[in-house]
Parts: C-alpha cells; sequence; structure tokens
C-alpha cells in the first residue's frame, strides 16, 4: 500500500526509535496523526487576526465585498435580474459599475429561467459599453443547490475554467432550488451551506436573486432564514422605467447610499425574420440632486430624500397659481421651483416604503416628522405651505 508523505514519515520515526512492537508505537501513531490532522487548519488564534490592520476588500467598491454571499430581491419584472447582470458584466470586464470600482475576475451565471433572453441582455449590454463580453460563463439549464453532485459540478467547472473566479450568480433561487421548500429554515439551511462551499472551494463570491414576499415587497419571499444568513441584502423596487436599489442588511460595512436607475432601450443591431430591430434592455444609474457622501444625512434621511427625488421625477409639477404667486410676495426674490410635491405624497411614500413588521404607522409618522425637520433644517430640502422640493 502506497504511504502518504505523513504516514511515510510516521513509519521512518518508528523504525528509526526502535518502536516497532513497543507499548509505545500504538500511541505514538495517535499521537502523530493528531498533530498531522489537517483539521485543525479550520482553527486560528485570534492573536493571527490582529497582527495586521483589517481593511475591506471589495468586489464592487462599498457594494459587495470579496468572499460574500449576497441578495437582491424584489418583485417580478422590477429589472432586477438586468441590475445583477450588469454587476456581473462589469466585474468580468474589469469596468466600473456605474462610478464603483470592481475587482476583475470570471463570473459565472447560473440562469434559472428565461436562457433564450440572456442573449439579447448580454448583446444590448455590449452595445452599450462598447465592448465585447468576456469572462462571463452563463449555464444552460438552473442546477438544484439542494443537490451535491449539481454543486459538485458547479464546483469543478470553476476549478476547471475560471482562473481568477470572483463571482458566481444564482438567478432565481426559486428556480434553481432543486428539492425542499423556500418556507423551511432547515431546508435553506443546506441550500446555505452549499453556497457557502461554493464560495470556500471556488475563492468567488455569490450574488443571490431572489423574488419580494407575497405580502410584504421590503422583504424576500420564503423563510426568514435567507435574509438573516446573508452578509449583505439589496432590495429592488420600481415604478415606470426607474428602479432603486436600496441595501436593507450590511454586515461588514456601512450601508451605502440608495443607488438609483433608469431603464434604456439599446438596439443591439439584430434584425428579426421580418427586418425589424431587435431592441433589448440596459440599466443606466442616474446621479442624485443631492450629494450622496454627505456625512450629515443619516440612513433614514438618505432614504427619505431619495424617496422624495423619485416622486419629484416621477409625480412632481409646477407649485398652483395661488401659491406660486403668494410665495413671489411673501419671498421676494426667491426662485420659483420648477417642481414640487406635496408633504403629505412624500409621507405616504415614505412611510410605504419603510414600514417593517410589526412598525405602526404612527411610529412611522413621527419618523417621518423628525426626518422632515432635519433635512429643513440643514437645507437639504425647501418647504411652502405644504408644498416640498429639493434645494
Amino acid at each position: 500500500m502506497k504511504l502518504r508523505p505523513d504516514e511515510r514519515q510516521l513509519a521512518e520515526f518508528i523504525v528509526k526509535h526502535n518502536l516497532l512492537g513497543h507499548p509505545l508505537e500504538k500511541k505514538t501513531i495517535e499521537r502523530w496523526r493528531d498533530l498531522t490532522d489537517t483539521t485543525w487548519n479550520d482553527f486560528i488564534p485570534a492573536s493571527e487576526l490582529t497582527k495586521a490592520p483589517s481593511t475591506p476588500s471589495y468586489l464592487v467598491k462599498g457594494l459587495f465585498l470579496e468572499g460574500s454571499v449576497n441578495l437582491i430581491f424584489g418583485p417580478p419584472a422590477s429589472y432586477k435580474s438586468f441590475i445583477s447582470l450588469d454587476i456581473a458584466c462589469c466585474i468580468a470586464m474589469g469596468i466600473p459599475f456605474g462610478e464603483r470600482e470592481v475587482a476583475q475576475g470570471d463570473v459565472v451565471y447560473v440562469v434559472g429561467e428565461g436562457l433564450h433572453g440572456y442573449g439579447g441582455r448580454i448583446r444590448a449590454w455590449e452595445v452599450a459599453h462598447d465592448k465585447k463580453i468576456d469572462n462571463l460563463y452563463v449555464t444552460r439549464r438552473p442546477f438544484g443547490l439542494s443537490d451535491e453532485e449539481q454543486i459538485q459540478h458547479i464546483i469543478n467547472f470553476v476549478k476547471a475554467k475560471c482562473h481568477r473566479a470572483k463571482l458566481i450568480v444564482i438567478d432565481t433561487l426559486a428556480r434553481n432550488w432543486g428539492e425542499g421548500d423556500e418556507n423551511s429554515s432547515t431546508d435553506f439551511n443546506l441550500i446555505m451551506n452549499n453556497l457557502d462551499r461554493i464560495k470556500l472551494e471556488t475563492g468567488a463570491s455569490i450574488l443571490v436573486v431572489h423574488h419580494s414576499g407575497h405580502g410584504d415587497s421590503n422583504r424576500s419571499r420564503g423563510s426568514s432564514a435567507i435574509q438573516g444568513a446573508m452578509d449583505n441584502v439589496y432590495k429592488i423596487e420600481r415604478k415606470d422605467d426607474i428602479a432603486m436599489m436600496t441595501c436593507t442588511k450590511s454586515k461588514d460595512f456601512e450601508e451605502p447610499q440608495p443607488v438609483r436607475f433608469r431603464k434604456l432601450d439599446v438596439d443591439t443591431g439584430w434584425r428579426d425574420d421580418d427586418g425589424f430591430p431587435y431592441i433589448n434592455v440596459v440599466m443606466e444609474e442616474v446621479g442624485s440632486f443631492y450629494n450622496p457622501s454627505d456625512n450629515k444625512l443619516t440612513p433614514l434621511q438618505q432614504r427619505a430624500l431619495t424617496d422624495l427625488e423619485l416622486l419629484i421625477q416621477n409625480e412632481g409639477s409646477a407649485l398652483p397659481n395661488g401659491v406660486a404667486e403668494l410665495m413671489q410676495t411673501e419671498q421676494s426674490g426667491e426662485v420659483l421651483p420648477e417642481r414640487v410635491v406635496s408633504i403629505e405624497a412624500w409621507q405616504s411614500a415614505f412611510i410605504n416604503n419603510y414600514i417593517v413588521d410589526g412598525k405602526k404607522e404612527d411610529s412611522a409618522a413621527r419618523s417621518f416628522r423628525s426626518v422632515r425637520k432635519g433635512l429643513h433644517e440643514n437645507e437639504f430640502i425647501k418647504i411652502y405651505k405644504d408644498c416640498v422640493w429639493l434645494s
């Protein structure tokens, strides 16, 4: 029988010290195996962790860390898959996601549904960015995350084909679940263990795309263990052609500002059988009216300001005639705003978007009044009568 190097050394040690048949032979073997047991590598002295400063290593600056498991969730047709594909393409090509630097590397996109549409989506991304996609692999079918053999298949592919695996996207969790019930924490724990296994054996971060809850759009569908197990969680909301990505959980760094996107239609250059252009979609990050790095803003103020920004863009109008004339009389020299909304509409949007389970509406209303007061005092917004707008 061929001995492993550590076993060969053990045999040489026993012979050298005349321990063959000796009462100490058995104890020597047991002690040797304890000392060479590779499971000891799973433990590390805490002092090793503090020898040097530990700073985050970002996959996408300010949004995702390397070696993390993340969740993006939203209702159907909220553009969550388009945003996830944009993240994947930017990492594969090493170009910024919006204005955020990325760690370039190979990306595997596990498609659970609508494979036929991904060619057009990727082509639209190429046209919009004037790049030919590389380092991105797309699966032909879903993979059951509860199946050990299929997990091993993913790991084997990544190890064989990806020299610098950076990200594996699971889109969607439901279609790649396999056996089991997404409402069961026990079944999800098996899925999570397999995701951790993929992460540890490939070195890639994981991004899971999932649906929002049936009765509560502020959480992902299924067991609460799903969000609880993630390092970072982002909620996608859509109104018309605008999508908002809001961080609802960040384990190892401060929650980032909400990110706003708009849909862009792109002519892929392809033509259908009748010669008509084949149009697909990319998501473009759009700037904010306020400075997102301003440290005066609390996370709740940031969210409220984003709500106001979206509300003005989608529903804003000029000051009513009587109010505009009164404002010019009372505040001579003040420039009239182009678009405003009512404070009531802003409060309603704030409450609808950020009430969580168990939080009463009157409590959310009190939070809104406090947030509004702070934003007004710090001159982020202007208020006249019952109208509000951005400074």
